[in-house]
């Protein structure tokens, strides 16, 4: 498609303003609702387009976990624990995310 310019300084510099909310807590909230959203999705028939938007996020939640400086280590892109939607104590569940007490 097209392309933006400056899209990458602009993005950047709008993450800068947002500093404060890019954490732990809101990264596995995303990833529960990005989950949820690739659930409900029709991605076609092809079985390793999941695979692929799977990777792509986890790529890019470690990429802002180090610009922003929260700890990624418990998320999960796949599987059960924190960014899982379905698990007892998500988000979805009315619970804290998951997120281990000694993660920040």
């Amino acid at each position: 498609g097209m392309k933006y310019p400056g899209g990458y300084h602009r993005s950047r510099n709008k993450h800068g303003f947002i500093k404060e909310h890019m954490t732990t807590k809101a990264a596995v909230r995303w990833i529960e609702l990005m989950r949820l959203t690739l659930d409900n999705a029709d991605l076609g028939p092809d079985p390793r387009v999941r695979g692929v938007l799977e990777d792509f996020v986890e790529v890019h939640m470690l990429k802002y976990a180090k610009s922003f400086g929260f700890d990624p280590s418990c998320l999960c892109v796949t599987g059960h624990g924190p960014g899982n939607p379905y698990d007892p104590g998500s988000f979805q569940q009315g619970g804290d995310g998951n997120i281990p007490k000694d993660i920040h």
